[in-house]
């Protein structure tokens, strides 16, 4: 079956792996689409890229980004957090794991290409969870959906890794 003819909110019963796209929309295989990990910590991120399931190699998704540098105001809390050499040595020491770590150096000139890429938010999560004790729920969801679509806009990316 085609992801194309996927049907959202549709449990299929045979299915048994979840099947990413092969291309974004210029058509090229291997280029033009991101998988964003929304996982509560990066053990958590590590267990479901490894589960069987997801099924990222034949999607041509290789590569693995995420984050080093988190600045971020959350409520009324500055983030600052330069976590570079902990993140680097947290992926690159990982045995039979199936993506490529992209190191923060390499990141710009990987996402410029725009080849297929998981995302790991889990750092992010793990941030901004800690941080909303004394904010109202609908404070946490405006603040989620901000913190989710500054990590998610091209540009913004782009802005973040020049900066």
């Amino acid at each position: 079956m085609l992801y194309e003819n996927y049907r959202e909110n549709v449990v299929y019963s045979s299915q048994s792996t979840i099947n990413f796209p092969r291309s974004g929309p210029g058509g090229k295989v291997g280029f033009g689409s991101a998988v964003f990990l929304m996982c509560p910590n990066r053990d958590k991120s590590l267990e479901v890229i490894k589960d069987p399931i997801m099924n990222l190699i034949p999607s041509a998704t290789k590569r693995l980004v995420t984050d080093t540098i988190y600045k971020e105001k959350i409520g009324f809390n500055r983030i600052v957090s330069l976590e570079r050499a902990n993140t680097d040595r947290f992926y690159l020491k990982q045995e039979d794991f199936p993506l490529t770590y992209i190191t923060s150096a390499a990141k710009p000139s990987v996402l410029n290409k725009h080849v297929n890429v998981v995302n790991d938010l889990s750092r992010w999560m793990e941030i901004f969870f800690a941080r909303i004790d004394n904010l109202s729920a609908k404070k946490v969801c405006a603040e989620f959906i901000r913190i989710l679509k500054d990590r998610m806009y091209w540009q913004n990316v782009m802005e973040q890794i020049q900066n």
